[in-house]
């Protein structure tokens, strides 16, 4: 008996103090949600870790570029690289309500403004170099306009002094508003939207993945294929928070984004698409539109219910009926003298703008912009809050990057995030930056900690290239899951070229020319005034190639594409090269295509060190922007070193396709076409 009072003793013991633990374990997780504003706790010490990496890109963007000027780099040279347009004159400063404090930039001497960067609302810095010849940073801005060689910038750094005068530049510098809004998230994490709070804590597991199952859309074009008809259906499902639609190449991620966007906003849906260039926007954009005018919409239904920001928002302000009424009292609050006049006039102004831009938005179900425009985080200001928002290229934006339009937009119950890991991943330079994986999206992350859900969705048949192409691509990053359309599985050049027979070797699809073939070849060499690698051996082979190619068969140059990794390297190819051959950087090739695409290794040494082509999928971006014909040029033995690289090689040994300089005579069996002369070499 005592021996039971005892255990009965000793349960209710054991039991008070289990619920005790229970209680303060309560209490903790209320306090700490209570802290964190019921955010994920592993998102925000990435929100204050953010920051910190975003401004080492920022200072080993300016250390790079210092450091090139110390080498007395020609500003042409690093304009090219595109991390600047330089050898501007700050001509006026001014001040407006439209754009607030900015300045006037002319471009000094006469050359092309080829930076793609420079859009209205891309973010910069404004920079200057000192008498020192070192840049020293003068205010974060954006630009307003551009107008032959001069350009509107807006700067925000009211405290600092900016002079009249030569020798400033700007950069593209979308880090500063994001450092701003990541810090704001970081230290009041409680004032985010209960939808944005719950799209965080899907992405980083402190709410359970739901799985779910998407009914099919039956009223879609019947020219879309069945993958891209499941995104569409996705994209659609109201269920649906998180979806990752994954694009290879040709596959038509742009089809399925205006489908999907023509979908959404037929239910009134109200959707922002956004993307990391400009390029990007303006495709998606056209694409939405031949849609909508497809389906029978009128041009001024059309701008009634879309509106494309990626130009710049401000025009539209120069159109709305209170702009002459804006400027009007612009004027008369600067020749005001007594402050609380002014201060009367100031907010009539910013009333009228707020109205307007509400007139403006307030009506859009489509809003098209870059990631990093300024507007983004206003559009709730204007009556506009999209509940979706799709980025394109996704899986070329860092995270931060990536959340900062999530969460400005504060009603955003779903996000649809479209691109391909598989290819080239944010640009980090800074070793602080790499060493946290910055480069990781978001969408890559998501992609790899959800495999077992449904959350991606792989568009799986190809409408760019002939299938042998697509070969090893296709099996080193997308499981041998992609098809070829019938229309494009055999294209070749001989469809286009007839003179050249369906046999020869130069109407192989692929083909590579080894460079360990090449008696007495040069390797590489190292071009120390651009830190950069140079083969010349190779560019005698391109040279040849290319030229063959247009006097030989009859290709038009502009159909001919020559890809290096190297800035060295394309700087040498462009003045070999006849102009109309687009010379590029794998990186800035991303995203295009071409019918003939010549690539070239560069590296070539006894250390048998890659290089940049370490990242395999630099070369699958190269390989898959070919259409009918690839032609790689380089080291076998170099490629061996790697193990990726290594089956691309026996993929080329398979199909019999690699060749020494042989490769030349079979030029000589080609048919000459009419108005052709021979090219002699």
């Amino acid at each position: 008996m005592l021996l039971n009072s005892y255990r009965i003793s000793r349960f209710s013991t054991s039991f008070q103090l289990l619920k005790e633990t229970f209680h303060t374990r309560k209490q903790k997780e209320a306090k700490k949600k209570k802290k964190n504003g019921g955010v994920s706790q592993k998102f925000l010490d990435k929100a204050i870790l953010w920051p910190t990496l975003l401004k080492a890109e920022t200072s080993e963007q300016m250390g790079r570029l210092n450091e090139m000027l110390k080498n007395e780099e020609d500003w042409g040279s690093i304009e090219r690289r595109g991390l600047c347009l330089a050898n501007l004159e700050l001509t006026r400063i001014g001040h407006d309500f439209v754009s607030g404090r900015n300045v006037d930039l002319k471009m000094i001497g006469k050359r092309g403004m080829h930076q793609k960067w420079i859009r209205p609302l891309t973010p910069i810095n404004i920079s200057r170099i000192d008498e020192q010849n070192k840049l020293t940073k003068i205010s974060d801005g954006h630009i307003i306009s551009t107008n032959g060689y001069n350009i509107k910038c807006s700067i925000y750094e009211k405290e600092k002094d900016v002079d009249l005068g030569q020798n400033y530049l700007i950069l593209p510098s979308s880090n500063s508003p994001i450092i701003t809004s990541l810090k704001t998230i970081a230290e009041e994490p409680e004032k985010l939207s209960d939808d944005s709070k719950h799209l965080i804590n899907l992405t980083y597991r402190a709410t359970l993945m739901p799985s779910l199952h998407d009914r099919k859309i039956k009223s879609l074009a019947e020219t879309l294929n069945s993958s891209q008809i499941a995104a569409i259906s996705a994209v659609m499902n109201s269920q649906r928070n998180l979806l990752c639609i994954q694009g290879p190449p040709g596959t038509g991620k742009t089809r399925v984004i205006a489908e999907s966007v023509l979908k959404l906003i037929e239910k009134k849906n109200r959707v922002v698409i956004c993307a990391p260039s400009h390029v990007a926007v303006k495709n998606v954009y056209e694409a939405t539109l031949r849609r909508l005018k497809e389906e029978g919409w009128d041009e001024e239904r059309i701008e009634k219910k879309l509106l494309s920001i990626s130009e710049g928002y401000e025009d539209r302000l120069e159109e709305h009926q209170n702009y002459p009424v804006i400027v009007e009292h612009s004027k008369m609050f600067f020749n005001e003298n007594d402050e609380l006049t002014k201060n009367k006039i100031k907010k009539y102004i910013n009333k009228l703008k707020e109205e307007s831009y509400s007139d403006i938005f307030g009506e859009k179900l489509a809003i098209f912009s870059t990631l990093h425009s300024s507007i983004l985080k206003r559009l709730k200001w204007y009556g506009f809050d999209g509940s979706t928002i799709i980025i394109d290229e996704a899986a070329q934006c860092s995270e931060p990057v990536t959340w900062i339009p999530i969460l400005s937009m504060r009603k955003c119950k779903k996000v649809v995030l479209v691109g391909d890991h598989k290819q080239l991943p944010a640009v980090v330079m800074a070793d602080e930056s790499r060493k946290h994986k910055l480069e990781v999206s978001l969408m890559q992350r998501l992609t790899e900690e959800f495999k077992g859900c449904n959350l991606n969705i792989l568009l799986n048949q190809q409408h760019r290239m002939n299938s042998k192409i697509m070969e090893w691509s296709n099996e080193l990053f997308y499981d041998s899951q992609l098809t070829s359309h019938e229309n494009v599985e055999n294209i070749r050049l001989s469809d286009l070229y007839p003179n050249l027979s369906i046999d020869n070797p130069i109407n192989s699809p692929i083909l590579m020319i080894d460079m360990d073939r090449i008696e007495n070849r040069t390797r590489e060499t190292r071009d120390e005034s651009v830190s950069s690698f140079v083969n010349r051996e190779e560019l005698e082979i391109i040279n040849r190639y290319v030229n063959r190619l247009i006097y030989d068969v009859g290709v038009d140059a502009e159909k001919i594409v020559v890809i290096s990794p190297y800035y060295a390297q394309n700087e040498e190819l462009r003045k070999l090269l006849p102009n109309n051959v687009n010379v590029k950087t794998v990186d800035a090739f991303q995203g295009n295509e071409s019918e003939i695409v010549i690539f070239c290794l560069v590296r070539d040494n006894k250390n048998e060190t890659i290089g940049f082509l370490r990242d395999t999928r630099r070369l699958n971006v190269a390989i898959t922007r070919a259409k009918r014909q690839f032609i790689l040029i380089g080291s076998a033995k170099m490629m061996k070193s790697n193990k990726d690289l290594k089956k691309l090689c026996r993929f080329f040994e398979k199909e019999n396709s690699i060749y020494g300089e042989e490769i030349f005579n079979h030029f000589d069996d080609v048919k000459l076409p009419k108005n052709i002369g021979k090219y002699r070499y």
